[in-house]
Protein backbone atom coordinates (compact mmCIF):
# COMPACT_ATOMS: atom_id res chain seq x y z
CA UNK A 1 0.00 0.00 0.00
CA UNK A 2 2.72 2.09 0.52
CA UNK A 3 4.42 1.77 -2.32
CA UNK A 4 1.20 2.35 -4.34
CA UNK A 5 1.53 5.63 -2.39
CA UNK A 6 4.75 6.40 -3.32
CA UNK A 7 4.22 5.67 -6.76
CA UNK A 8 1.32 7.88 -6.72
CA UNK A 9 2.98 10.18 -5.77
CA UNK A 10 6.38 9.98 -7.47
CA UNK A 11 4.21 10.28 -11.21
CA UNK A 12 2.26 13.30 -9.44
CA UNK A 13 5.60 14.73 -8.77
CA UNK A 14 7.08 14.39 -12.30
CA UNK A 15 4.05 15.76 -13.72
CA UNK A 16 4.72 18.99 -11.38
CA UNK A 17 8.22 18.56 -12.75
CA UNK A 18 7.03 18.89 -16.65
CA UNK A 19 4.75 21.87 -15.45
CA UNK A 20 7.25 23.88 -14.03
CA UNK A 21 9.61 23.16 -17.21
CA UNK A 22 7.28 24.39 -19.41
CA UNK A 23 6.23 27.54 -16.93
CA UNK A 24 10.10 28.34 -16.79
CA UNK A 25 10.39 28.58 -20.66
CA UNK A 26 7.15 31.12 -20.49
CA UNK A 27 9.01 32.84 -17.87
CA UNK A 28 12.48 33.17 -20.26
CA UNK A 29 9.59 34.45 -23.06
CA UNK A 30 7.95 37.19 -20.99
CA UNK A 31 11.34 38.52 -19.08
CA UNK A 32 12.41 38.71 -23.00
CA UNK A 33 9.23 40.50 -23.78
CA UNK A 34 9.56 42.51 -20.48
CA UNK A 35 12.74 43.77 -21.28
CA UNK A 36 11.91 44.83 -24.82
CA UNK A 37 9.19 46.61 -23.49
CA UNK A 38 10.97 48.14 -20.93
CA UNK A 39 13.23 50.24 -23.84
CA UNK A 40 10.59 51.10 -25.46
CA UNK A 41 9.00 52.58 -22.29
CA UNK A 42 12.91 54.19 -21.74
CA UNK A 43 11.63 56.07 -25.97
CA UNK A 44 8.44 57.04 -24.61
CA UNK A 45 9.70 58.36 -21.00
CA UNK A 46 12.44 60.48 -23.60
CA UNK A 47 9.10 61.31 -25.93
CA UNK A 48 7.12 62.39 -22.85
CA UNK A 49 9.82 64.63 -21.43
CA UNK A 50 10.48 66.51 -24.75
CA UNK A 51 6.30 67.11 -24.76
CA UNK A 52 6.46 68.08 -21.23
CA UNK A 53 9.60 71.28 -22.24
CA UNK A 54 7.58 71.99 -25.17
CA UNK A 55 4.18 72.54 -22.72
CA UNK A 56 6.26 74.47 -20.48
CA UNK A 57 8.14 76.48 -22.92
CA UNK A 58 4.53 77.39 -24.75
CA UNK A 59 2.79 78.15 -20.86
CA UNK A 60 5.40 80.56 -20.71
CA UNK A 61 4.75 82.32 -23.66
CA UNK A 62 0.64 82.36 -23.43
CA UNK A 63 1.42 84.04 -19.85
CA UNK A 64 3.52 86.80 -21.76
CA UNK A 65 0.59 87.80 -23.99
CA UNK A 66 -1.15 90.18 -22.94
CA UNK A 67 -4.75 90.26 -21.51
CA UNK A 68 -7.78 91.63 -22.80
CA UNK A 69 -8.20 94.55 -20.47
CA UNK A 70 -4.33 95.36 -21.74
CA UNK A 71 -5.53 94.87 -25.58
CA UNK A 72 -8.90 97.09 -24.59
CA UNK A 73 -6.83 99.71 -22.99
CA UNK A 74 -3.91 100.21 -25.63
CA UNK A 75 -6.84 100.48 -28.21
CA UNK A 76 -8.85 103.15 -25.96
CA UNK A 77 -5.85 104.86 -25.07
CA UNK A 78 -4.70 104.93 -29.14
CA UNK A 79 -8.40 106.34 -30.05
CA UNK A 80 -8.16 108.97 -27.32
CA UNK A 81 -4.69 110.06 -28.44
CA UNK A 82 -5.54 109.76 -32.70
CA UNK A 83 -8.82 111.90 -31.73
CA UNK A 84 -6.62 114.77 -29.84
CA UNK A 85 -3.94 114.57 -32.54
CA UNK A 86 -7.06 114.90 -35.30
CA UNK A 87 -8.59 117.80 -33.50
CA UNK A 88 -5.30 119.86 -32.92
CA UNK A 89 -4.47 119.44 -36.57
CA UNK A 90 -7.99 120.47 -37.73
CA UNK A 91 -8.21 123.47 -35.08
CA UNK A 92 -4.79 124.87 -35.62
CA UNK A 93 -3.40 123.14 -38.92
CA UNK A 94 -5.29 124.42 -41.60
CA UNK A 95 -5.41 128.24 -41.33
Amino acid sequence: MLDARVAALEADMRDVKATLGRLEGALAKLDGRFDRLDGRFEKLDDRLCTVEQNVVGLKERVAALPTTWTMVTAIFGMTIAMSGLIFTILRFGFR
